[in-house]
């Protein structure tokens, strides 16, 4: 904070570990301070900080009158974390690990008893998506080549929407969901469909037996 003292945001590491795995570091690899909410959003998503809160400091000014929309409840921080870097005039990157996130979960996704591996509603996914892409493509500005990135990111995020789907929906209510996004096909569909079950049968196996 001494070295960028007009800096409302600065953004640190962090790495994750699990219980047979340390994960590699994400990080800039300089000191950065940058004006361009552009930039930061570039920054932000190469390094993996993404909107995390966790590796994030803000200045009380800047989060001022800021609040969580209390109706989102996966990936808000993102939201409000992207929200405040859009109202500051300076944003800066530390090249340092400031926090190590651990996950004491080796189930997959969605199985889990871990808050990152737990089923999320898809309703609620899709609407997390559609916030963040909001608040994103606000800092791209007129930046192609974020807008795009911004897109992709939206359409990865909807694809996993319909997977959480799985757990709640039959198929033929998911190929229905689905159909409103044009860039998933009933192919696709089909294909998580078939790898979502066979995910099923084994982790079944997996419990029954105690093989985890």
């Amino acid at each position: 904070m001494e070295r960028y003292p007009k800096a409302s945001v600065l953004r640190g590491g962090h790495k994750t570990v699990t219980p047979t795995a340390i994960g590699k570091d994400r990080l800039a690899e300089k000191w950065i301070c940058t004006e361009s909410h552009a930039d930061a959003l570039k920054i932000s998503e190469e390094t993996w900080c993404s909107g995390f809160m966790w590796s994030t400091c803000f200045r009380k000014d800047i989060i001022e009158g800021m609040r969580f929309d209390n109706s989102i409840t996966w990936c808000e921080d993102h939201i409000f974390t992207y929200q405040c870097i859009l109202k500051a005039e300076e944003i800066a990157f530390v090249p340092h690990v400031v926090y190590v996130y651990y996950l004491d979960d080796t189930y997959p996704a969605g199985f889990g008893k871990n808050l990152s591996f737990k089923p999320i509603s898809y309703n609620m996914a899709i609407r997390s998506a559609e916030e963040q892409r909001k608040v994103k493509l606000l800092l791209a500005g007129g930046n192609k080549k974020m807008q795009q990135m911004v897109q992709l990111q939206y359409e990865a995020t909807i694809r996993f929407a319909i997977y959480q789907s799985f757990f709640t929906l039959n198929l033929l209510s998911v190929i229905s969901l689905a159909e409103v996004y044009p860039f998933i096909t009933t192919k696709n569909v089909i294909r998580l469909w078939l790898g979502y079950q066979k995910t099923r049968i084994i982790h079944t196996y997996k419990v029954v037996f105690n093989k985890y």
